[in-house]
């Protein structure tokens, strides 16, 4: 079967030419798409839905960076994940903060849906919390300071963002086989 790939920019399907974009844990994704366009979408959302062709499902979801053309009739275009608006600063100060408070006023103030997990460490009071820097700092700090065992932060392919312990994680429970060639130790 041939995968079957799907570009959204705004709400138009354009034809998907190139993409190459990385996932990562703790982090935002990004990368380049060029896309059979002459429209200037920066600013806007863009998502990627991969799949075959009874199973189509989201493998990216977020928004145009910048765009410059290429070659006739094409667009390149850099994207990030929704995650990319804690590229700047987001100070802070809490009083006797649970997990909760803090991903609740984080989604008030990026329109970002978080998801928190339902287990004792999220709604657990810590004293203070007080944050200074860039929104990904602060997600990083989350788990120091609720005492998080595993603690990870990802976008999911909706757009949302989960934080809390990997046990409780989308992909939890989940083995996943790595062939043995893509160890460092064995490469050559």
């Amino acid at each position: 079967m041939k995968p079957v790939k799907r570009l959204y920019l705004s709400t138009d399907e354009i034809h998907l030419a190139d993409a190459s974009l990385v996932l990562e844990l703790n982090s935002c994704g990004r990368g380049f798409i060029t896309a059979q366009t002459t429209t200037d979408y920066t600013g806007k959302l863009v998502r990627l839905d991969v799949g075959y062709s009874g199973l189509l499902l989201r493998w990216f979801t977020g928004y145009v960076e910048r765009s410059q053309p290429a070659e006739n009739g094409y667009q390149r275009l850099f994207v990030r994940e929704l995650a990319g608006v804690f590229e700047r600063m987001w100070p802070c100060s809490f009083q006797h903060p649970t997990l909760r408070d803090v991903a609740g006023w984080l989604e008030e103030n990026s329109g970002i849906s978080i998801a928190v997990p339902d287990v004792p460490y999220s709604d657990k009071p810590i004293p203070h919390f007080t944050h200074n820097g860039t929104g990904y700092q602060l997600l990083n700090n989350l788990g120091r300071a609720f005492s998080i065992t595993d603690y990870i932060w990802y976008p999911l392919p909706d757009g949302s963002l989960y934080v809390g312990g990997a046990e409780k994680a989308l992909f939890a429970g989940r083995p996943v086989e790595i062939p043995a060639e893509f160890s460092q130790g064995t490469a050559g």
